[in-house]
């Protein structure tokens, strides 16, 4: 499967992005998130070409995304500083604000402005809220996944270990998000080249999504996924293939033929075929 969109270290799924990531998003846009207006992208204030180019046609699409992007960002940073004005910086509203502006700077990439946000949110809610508050676990797994994006690999586990710990205590072994960080810690350790460490992660993480989604749902395809690349990467070839072939079959029942997921299975075992060859 490709890697997220978001350059987290994490495999993808069905949209480009892992779950972890995709999770995120989600969480952004809950009521507790004050959420921008839509905006709509602006019409082209230069001259037009009754059958303008290939070229510029991207050219345009592109200076209007930047543009819409800029605009998005100047949105939240209004939206954050009325909100520690009139809110505090500790108050509720205030921290999802926090957390919404770091998101965006994140996927413009801008990862050092980002990590601030990140932290100071991540802060103000081991002091109101605890260790163990899940707002503070999520804010954990954010700050995680920016480091482990800059290569920060030693800092980033030290978080993960510190939130899947508290996660399993507070929300149990079997709870979405404490699956997420087992997920995320496990990539993590692939990065550091510890598949050997990581497979025990995973292996957990497929067998919860079982227990608890059944094995045809899209998260637990994903993670059949995710343990067929560990293996593969292992040099572990027949055991790869074999989920891969559980992947995929479930795939075209649950997903369809054409669906972008079921293409990415196709890919990656003929990688594998490629690899048995070699």
């Amino acid at each position: 499967m490709s890697r997220c969109k978001n350059d987290c270290g994490k495999w993808a799924f069905s949209d480009g992005f892992c779950r972890t990531c995709a999770k995120q998003a989600d969480l952004a846009k809950t009521p507790t998130c004050k959420s921008a207006p839509v905006l709509q992208v602006p019409a082209a204030s230069t001259s037009f070409q009754l059958e303008p180019s290939e070229g510029s046609e991207r050219t345009v699409a592109a200076s209007e995304l930047e543009l819409v992007t800029q605009r998005g960002l100047q949105l939240h940073e209004e939206e954050l500083r009325a909100s520690r004005e009139t809110l505090g910086d500790r108050h509720p509203d205030t921290l999802s604000a926090i957390d919404s502006m770091a998101t965006l700077l994140e996927d413009m990439g801008q990862l050092e402005e980002a990590r601030p946000l990140y932290e100071e949110a991540l802060r103000a809610r081991r002091e109101t809220l605890g260790d163990r508050h899940p707002k503070t676990l999520d804010s954990f797994s954010n700050l995680g996944q920016l480091l482990q994006a800059m290569r920060q690999l030693e800092e980033a586990r030290a978080l993960y270990e510190e939130a899947l710990q508290a996660s399993r205590e507070v929300l149990g072994d079997r709870h979405p998000q404490t699956l997420t960080t087992i997920a995320s810690m496990a990539s993590l350790l692939v990065a550091l080249r510890q598949p050997e460490r990581a497979r025990p992660l995973f292996e957990e993480e497929l067998e919860a999504s079982r227990e608890t989604l059944g094995d045809r749902h899209p998260e637990t395809l994903l993670s059949i996924s995710n343990m067929g690349q560990l293996l593969q990467a292992m040099g572990q070839l027949e055991e790869a293939r074999a989920l891969y072939d559980e992947a995929l079959h479930a795939s075209r029942e649950v997903l369809g033929d054409r669906h972008p997921e079921t293409l990415t299975l196709l890919d990656s075992i003929n990688t594998l075929h490629e690899a048995s060859r070699g």
